[in-house]
């Protein structure tokens, strides 16, 4: 930790040892962690970028001192007094030997590289896949990731890894745009040759999007979501999606001024009585339309 000392890297404050431990002081994130910020609903577009560029900044100061994080997961993203994302927990963290050779440690399962369950490869590209897995679940909210899991077991969840099924690439919920979908995708791909090669390419690439309209999302316990975005000079924009009666769906398109909404534009983007996998295409429409 104080070979990778960045503004985005977790610090150690001071560190002592007796006879039987090791005891290292850091500071205390009062702002938790990004597994507390998605884990009921995900972050804005906006926000995922800045947190984006900030674990990479992160993970390129790591992979240049030499080292190979190996636990890249949302519980161990803090956010500081100032909210910049620091990466935290390097009790996984190993140097790279001479000759490229990288001793793997035991690993949190769900997040372990495509290459590590199948062969026990470890490589900083690894280190660039489970930035992409920990950005998937960011922009989806937790409980999306999560229920891919329902009904599995280690073995089947090991294959699906393998075979590139888990996390679902295409699941993705209809606000996100394609920019940041073919991000994640790329991030995740199954050869580690067809990745980001590097943190710093990774970070170039997000620094290049754009959202026009940062949504802010709610998933309710009911299964209902709803969407708001906030424009400069304009009405707001409000999306939900309704349960309905038989198990069906309503969607409903809104501007917002203050208090008062009314249904949207020229376009027929309020649609109603959809089973869900036509409510989610049909969201996956109304916002390619409202971007």
């Amino acid at each position: 930790m104080f070979a990778t000392f960045h503004g985005n890297v977790v610090p150690i404050q001071s560190a002592s040892q007796n006879a039987n431990e090791i005891i290292l002081a850091m500071p205390y994130f009062a702002r938790g962690s990004l597994a507390d910020r998605i884990s009921n609903a995900p972050v804005t577009p906006k926000e995922w970028v800045r947190i984006a560029l900030g674990i990479l900044n992160g993970v390129s100061q790591i992979h240049t001192a030499g080292y190979i994080h190996f636990d890249l997961k949302p519980s161990n993203i803090m956010f500081n007094d100032t909210d910049d994302p620091m990466v935290a927990d390097f009790g996984q963290a190993r140097c790279v030997l001479p000759g490229g050779r990288v001793v793997v440690p035991r690993m949190y399962y769900r997040a372990m590289p495509p290459e590590t369950l199948s062969a026990r490869i470890g490589s900083m590209l690894g280190d660039i896949y489970q930035v992409g897995l920990l950005l998937y679940r960011a922009i989806n909210g937790d409980p999306v990731y999560q229920a891919q899991f329902v009904g599995i077991d280690d073995a089947a969840m090991r294959q699906r890894v393998i075979a590139g099924r888990l996390p679902d690439r295409k699941l993705f919920l209809p606000h996100v745009p394609k920019s940041i979908r073919r991000i994640i995708r790329k991030a995740l791909k199954l050869d580690p040759a067809q990745r980001y090669q590097s943190a710093q390419d990774f970070a170039k690439t997000v620094a290049r999007v754009d959202p026009r309209l940062n949504w802010v999302t709610t998933i309710h316990a009911s299964g209902e979501m709803s969407w708001k975005a906030e424009r400069t000079g304009k009405s707001d924009l409000e999306d939900d999606l309704i349960g309905a009666h038989g198990g069906k769906w309503n969607v409903r398109a809104w501007t917002v001024n203050g208090t008062s909404k009314r249904a949207t534009g020229s376009m027929v983007l309020s649609r109603s009585g959809l089973d869900e996998d036509e409510a989610m295409d049909h969201l996956n429409d109304v916002f390619v339309q409202l971007a």
